[in-house]
């Protein structure tokens, strides 16, 4: 599995969901990974198990599921960038 390849299809996936939000690093944990999101002076993460991200990396599957965990991080950089207004 590279590294690079997941990096890539996540950062296209962020794209698709918010402009405005950018992959800003994807961390290699031990089991795990670590999707660091940005918008503005915002940051916050999300952590996906390495068996999901093989899957989506690997056939395209389980998209479904990690959209929603990205899409709950973006809605949360959302909320903490209007708050800011």
């Amino acid at each position: 599995m590279e590294l690079e390849k997941i990096e890539e299809a996540l950062r296209g996936m962020v794209a698709s969901l918010d402009k405005g939000v950018r992959l800003e690093a994807l961390q290699q944990e031990d089991d795990r990974f670590r999707a660091v999101l940005a918008k503005g002076n915002h940051s916050d993460r999300a952590t996906l198990e390495r068996e999901l991200l093989e899957e989506f990396a690997g056939a395209g599957q389980r998209g479904p599921e990690i959209k929603k965990i990205i899409g709950k991080v973006i809605s949360k950089l959302n909320r903490l960038a209007q708050g800011r207004r």
